[in-house]
């Protein structure tokens, strides 16, 4: 295995996008990702603004899995995004994780606002989208004043009509389009073009993906 493979190799499978560390052999501590810009710091208690970044990962999943449609599809990509908000020394994180919605409060934009825009959506849309609890055929929509969202669904969500599958008896998998991928390479064509985000040779040979025009 080369050195390449080893440093892009996932947890479930083979990295196709991901956003590398800013120095070789980095630790947790250090800045991780892709800086986007930055967001005001009083709500976190600093007096100047800090950095903000996103890791973005695909992953192009080993063996055969059960889609939201229950079809079975082998090697789909699983998509990921998280954002991260630095203390000014940029030693650690004041907040991360699935914080999406600190990409509407930026104050600087390292690539524009049109890519946070886009990496916003496509976080609400398509985060996780290999962990899908609910089926096509289920409607999971929470009533407004429920705290448990999570307890209420697995106690209300009724079966499948189609197929009797009960909501988070297992992880679907909402297979990612053609369409979300080529946006999504477009999108990231400055980054790309500056080594701040890796692509797999074969991503855009997968399901009729193409380079970024």
């Amino acid at each position: 295995m080369t050195t390449e493979q080893k440093k892009f190799n996932g947890l479930n499978g083979t990295i196709m996008l991901n956003t590398p560390s800013n120095r070789p052999g980095h630790h947790y501590h250090d800045i991780t990702g892709l800086t986007i810009g930055s967001t005001p710091g009083a709500p976190y208690d600093y007096k100047r603004s800090l950095k903000v970044t996103v890791d973005i990962r695909i992953e192009q999943l080993d063996g055969a899995r059960e889609t939201t449609d229950h079809l079975t599809i082998a090697g789909p990509l699983d998509f990921a995004i998280q954002t991260n908000v630095w203390q000014p020394s940029g030693k650690d994180i004041v907040t991360g994780g699935q914080a999406h919605h600190v990409l509407d409060e930026l104050d600087s934009y390292t690539y524009g606002e049109e890519l946070v825009r886009f990496l916003k959506e496509a976080a609400d849309t398509w985060h996780n989208n290999g962990l899908r609890a609910a089926c096509t055929h289920q409607d999971d929509t929470v009533p407004e004043g429920v705290t448990d969202v999570i307890g209420w669904r697995l106690d209300n969500v009724p079966p499948c009509p189609q197929t009797g599958y009960k909501y988070g008896s297992k992880w679907l998998i909402e297979p990612l389009t053609d369409e979300f991928v080529r946006e999504l390479l477009k999108a990231l064509e400055d980054p790309i073009e500056d080594r701040r985000v890796y692509v797999h040779p074969d991503l855009p040979g997968i399901a009729g993906v193409e380079e970024p025009a």
